[in-house]
């Protein structure tokens, strides 16, 4: 377990408030220790959280998204529930608020109490059929742990879900999230159609109301 002090001085470098560090640093291990077995491999990191540990992202992210073929809800929960096991071991307390088979998957919400402040993350598994899921092996590099390895969605399924996602919620973090995409090495290839209506919907958003999403999970300079 890496002490308060420690990632106070972590979150004070990085720019950023002490709940994301801390969230980070449970998200890492969640994942480190999700991906030691074996059945994981069926679950394909996505979302922004995958953006940030996968491939630099400078956002934080407070849920951790998979997409999976059809699975046995009993086999996901040991799986969950031996991480937040492993997680315990690292002298953390761990709370399992809610778990559940949802109509497009599965939900989690788990919370950690790191000192006095307690760090909640959902966990949320999309159902996908097996000749639409695509994935690569990818190695995580992060400050609280050593390497290891995770299995993502396939880049260019990450990029389409991405603009789904925006274009039907809305929120100024999933436009950021594409905006890193675009200047990142992903190079997706997106129909000029497709282009017109994100840029629509972009000038369609308020600027205080970007500034406010975005605020919370960006580092401060």
């Amino acid at each position: 377990m890496i002490l308060r002090e420690e990632l106070i001085k972590i979150a004070n470098k990085s720019q950023t408030t002490l709940l994301n560090i801390c969230r980070d640093y449970i998200q890492a291990l969640f994942l480190s220790f999700f991906y030691q077995q074996k059945e994981s491999t069926n679950f394909l990191f996505k979302g922004g959280t995958a953006l940030h540990f996968a491939f630099g992202s400078p956002r934080y992210s407070e849920d951790l998204d998979f997409s999976a073929q059809v699975f046995n809800c009993r086999s996901f929960e040991k799986l969950l529930t031996d991480t937040l096991a492993f997680i315990e071991k690292s002298s953390l307390k761990v709370e399992l608020i809610e778990s559940k088979p949802t109509t497009g998957g599965y939900l989690a919400i788990f919370s950690t109490l790191v000192g006095d402040l307690k760090v909640p993350i959902q966990i949320e598994v999309s159902l996908r059929a097996a000749k639409e899921l695509k994935g690569e092996a990818v190695l995580i590099k992060n400050i609280f742990l050593p390497t290891f390895e995770s299995f993502i969605l396939e880049r260019k399924m990450m990029v389409n879900e991405k603009i789904q996602a925006l274009l039907t919620r809305k929120k100024p973090r999933d436009f950021y999230d594409l905006y890193f995409i675009l200047r990142s090495d992903f190079k997706p290839k997106i129909a000029q159609p497709t282009r017109a209506q994100i840029i629509e919907e972009l000038e369609k958003l308020n600027k205080k109301q970007i500034l406010k999403d975005l605020k919370a999970f960006l580092p401060h300079s």
